[in-house]
């Protein structure tokens, strides 16, 4: 087995193992994960009763990543800097995501456009509440800010961040 392969089966079992202690717990899910997001040096900020926002700090700076949680699933995301009206968006863009959410380690991509008619990109990944532990959380957001930091820096050369 490759230690790739090592790790995600370690970190399987370990959600696996999680799922019936974390409902014992009987911490909410937002102080839970706050917690275990201190662990890995992550700030929090934007703190609610379902949501939170952590601040990692990046090879590109500092990257929120939003965290909305409930009894049941966890949601995370982060945005890349594209931040441009909808018509501008090249074409080329979309089935590069495709493929490489289908590469990503964690999460999906996705296309938003805000109110203003500019669109955004982001990573989305979402996970059982009650498998969620430390070494799952640092996989999920190392894995969506990786991914989204080497997208804006292909933006970058390609002159469109």
């Amino acid at each position: 087995m490759s230690a790739l392969g090592h790790v995600l089966g370690e970190l399987f079992a370990n959600a696996v193992g999680n799922i019936v202690g974390a409902a014992a717990a009987g911490s909410p899910p937002v102080e839970r994960v706050a917690r275990m997001a201190r662990q890995w040096g992550y700030a929090v900020s934007g703190r609610s009763d379902q949501s939170l926002t952590l601040v990692v700090t990046t090879a590109r700076g500092r990257r929120a990543v939003t965290v909305v949680l409930d009894d049941t699933l966890a949601a995370f995301a982060t945005f890349s800097g594209f931040d441009q009206p909808s018509h501008r968006v090249p074409g080329e863009l979309l089935p590069h995501l495709l493929t490489r959410s289908g590469k990503a380690d964690a999460g999906g991509w996705f296309l938003a456009e805000h109110d203003n008619g500019n669109a955004c990109f982001g990573m989305r990944y979402l996970t059982p509440t009650a498998g969620l532990d430390a070494a799952v959380l640092r996989y999920v957001v190392e894995g969506l800010t990786g991914e989204v930091d080497d997208f804006d820096a292909r933006l970058e050369q390609a002159r469109l961040l």
